[in-house]
């Protein structure tokens, strides 16, 4: 009779700890899904076998499914994510919750919605779901109207420059005119105002070209036409152009370079950008009797071009956002420029577009040592370019003015201003 007693106590036990068991995992179950439900962005929860737990409200409405119908599907079924650049389903592993895999994630996909409309979202993936690894967490963010204010704003700066490109260069070439003819005949204090007119119209002509620059890139239509090219040439003649600046300065501007380096497959035009801009700065940052030198070195399988000066050096603080839009290191050697902080911004661009790197190390009172690595051209590179087109076409700066000159290997030179 004791023992029939004490075997009912223990089942009894047991049913009531099934029970309370059981009311807490709804309670911790209904207190997670008010927790996402209250969420402002859309959100997901799967378990662990990728199936569908619940979504919120934002997510019903994004994706075009309710929970009801969502509930214990697939995730693939319900959230059709492709890769931005191409209509392919996404080949990201933005589920797996393998060891090897971080905690959160986040990748910029498209979505495809129920009804067949596509948007373009912030997807991330966060595992340890208040404290349990049963649970992933999706939430992701509409940019799509982000990316289309961005295109607007891409688009205003680009037909801004466009308009103001062309009575600018009127008012270059009449004052340019002025100086060649007239300059003799005019006062100093007119001599003066001519000058700071046509150094004016330089510097707008410069941040119009840059503006026009990055609204291209933003939008992938700055192209390259590369060709196995004798970077020593681009390189030579551009350090050439800076000799004089350098020398009104009493800067130590020195070259070390090899007379026979290997091609690279490369755009003359853009790729002489790219040492424009970074020699044109180390001249700028670099006191009066200063050091820079301009370094090529061959690395075997590529060329490393460095720029090094000995000047007022970069902030460690400002180092990561270098090659950003609109950043400028402001300094006492810049003698007042205005920079507009898109210059390493193009450039990065730029090297990039070549399967090229760039990188920077600075000492604040020390100087700075700028570094592109271009990769060598391959013989079968080589071979599949047309022969017949010169490798001798490149470009060069006359300082003062901002002339770019295409040099060919004819009798004739062509500028374009």
């Amino acid at each position: 009779m004791f023992l029939l007693l004490l075997f009912s106590a223990l089942i009894l036990v047991i049913i009531t700890i099934f029970i309370i068991n059981s009311s807490y995992a709804h309670a911790v179950q209904k207190a997670r899904k008010s927790i996402i439900s209250s969420l402002n962005e859309a959100a997901v929860v799967i378990d662990s076998k990728k199936n569908v737990s619940f979504l919120n409200k934002p997510a019903e409405n994004l994706i075009g499914i309710s929970e009801k119908e969502a509930e214990g599907k697939p995730i693939d079924d319900v959230l059709q994510v492709y890769s931005v650049e191409n209509d392919a389903p996404d080949t990201y592993n933005l589920y797996s919750q393998s060891a090897d895999v971080a905690n959160r994630q986040s990748h910029t996909v498209m979505l495809r919605k129920v009804n067949g409309d596509k948007s373009q979202i912030l997807l991330t993936t966060t595992k340890n779901v208040l404290g349990t690894n049963e649970y992933v967490l999706i939430t992701f963010l509409d940019t799509s109207d982000e990316k289309q204010l961005e295109e607007m704003k891409v688009d205003f700066v680009s037909m801004a420059a466009h308009e103001l490109r062309t009575p600018l260069t009127a008012i270059r070439g009449y004052a340019s005119l002025l100086q060649m003819h007239y300059a003799t005949n005019l006062e100093a204090s007119a001599k003066e105002l001519l000058t700071r007119l046509i150094v004016s119209t330089t510097n707008l002509t410069n941040l119009i070209d840059n503006l026009l620059s990055v609204s291209r890139i933003e939008r992938n239509d700055l192209t390259v036409e590369v060709k196995p090219l004798d970077l020593g040439i681009i390189v030579k003649d551009i350090f050439s152009s800076f000799e004089q600046q350098a020398l009104t300065r009493k800067q130590h501007f020195t070259l070390d370079m090899s007379d026979k380096l290997p091609y690279v497959m490369a755009d003359p035009f853009r790729i002489g950008q790219v040492f424009i801009n970074l020699i044109s700065n180390a001249i700028n940052y670099t006191a009066d009797g200063g050091t820079i030198t301009v370094t090529v070195a061959d690395k075997s399988d590529h060329l490393e071009i460095s720029v090094q000066d000995n000047g007022e050096g970069i902030p460690k603080e400002a180092m990561a956002r270098l090659f950003t839009k609109f950043f400028r290191v402001s300094g006492s050697l810049e003698q007042g420029s205005k920079g507009t902080g898109l210059g390493l911004y193009i450039t990065k661009s730029i090297v990039e577009m070549h399967k090229g790197k760039i990188w920077a190390e600075s000492t604040l009172g020390k100087g700075s040592l700028f570094t592109v690595s271009l990769p060598i051209a391959t013989e079968e590179q080589k071979a599949q370019h047309d022969k017949h087109i010169s490798n001798n076409a490149f470009l060069t700066v006359k300082n003062g003015q901002g002339i770019i000159i295409k040099k060919m290997p004819t009798t004739t030179a062509s500028a374009n201003i």
